[in-house]
């Protein structure tokens, strides 16, 4: 799989695809196909597929691999963010961010799935990971700001995204911590409204059109919900709600509204 869910999350695949590949050179496999929907911002993973399917004894360790990857396909510093993208995606608190796992039906849930409240029951302990998602997503940025080539492009957009998540939970979870601690909250939440409103932007304007609905469909339930939590919190600051009845999730979010 060289990007499989990219439209939900970036994924590191550059390990597992060698791997696939020397089990198939072992067994004698005659040909290799890319399990994915085709995303300009995975350039590496389809140069790995290519380089391990058609020479495999040639290609050395992976990490050698990159290193002359960059070096004709891109340069130093998009490997660089390519590298703080991985190091993001690797995070116990990653995994479970993002939307798209959550429109599921699971037993002795509810349906729709209580998102963000689900993902968040699971990151008390996760802060410096959640700080390091935005970290990595900020670093890619300031690597990619200013180059025009497809591949930067995209790669922008997922650096982007990556930031928006781990700001907005972070953001999140720093919220519930104050309530629990003071029955209050002095946090605004305009900076991951802002955040989030940017990597939407950067979305939109550099991946290919096919791709634009499905990557936004997941940022949108996050800005819903933000809005909802902003309103929540000023009710709450008037006296007009209870701090413990904040709604840490939106009822119906706008990707399943077609859903009754």
């Amino acid at each position: 799989m060289t990007c499989y869910f990219n439209w939900s999350r970036y994924q590191p695949h550059q390990e597992n695809i060698a791997l696939m590949l020397g089990m198939g050179y072992a067994e004698g496999a005659e040909g290799a196909v890319s399990y994915s929907v085709f995303d300009p911002a995975w350039g590496l993973d389809f140069d790995i597929l290519a380089e391990y399917a058609w020479n495999f004894r040639g290609a050395g360790p992976v990490h050698r691999f990159e290193e002359k990857w960059a070096q004709v396909r891109a340069d130093e510093d998009v490997l660089e963010a390519i590298r703080w993208l991985d190091c993001a995606a690797k995070t116990k608190a990653y995994g479970i961010l993002n939307y798209y796992v959550y429109t599921y039906p699971r037993p002795n849930k509810p349906c729709p799935r209580h998102y963000p409240e689900e993902p968040l029951a699971e990151l008390a302990d996760c802060g410096s990971d959640l700080e390091l998602i935005a970290q990595a997503g900020k670093r890619a940025q300031q690597l990619l700001a200013g180059r025009t080539d497809e591949l930067s492009r995209n790669l922008l957009a997922e650096a982007a995204r990556i930031e928006a998540y781990g700001v907005f939970f972070d953001a999140l979870r720093q919220i519930q911590e104050q309530i629990q601690a003071s029955g209050s909250v002095d946090l605004d939440v305009e900076d991951a409204h802002a955040v989030l409103l940017e990597a939407m932007a950067i979305i939109e304007a550099n991946k290919p059109a096919y791709m634009v609905p499905s990557y936004l469909r997941d940022l949108s339930v996050l800005y819903e919900f933000l809005l909802q939590l902003s309103s929540d919190i000023e009710q709450a600051g008037r006296g007009e709600r209870a701090w413990a009845e904040l709604r840490w999730f939106v009822a119906v979010p706008v990707a399943q509204r077609g859903i009754r």
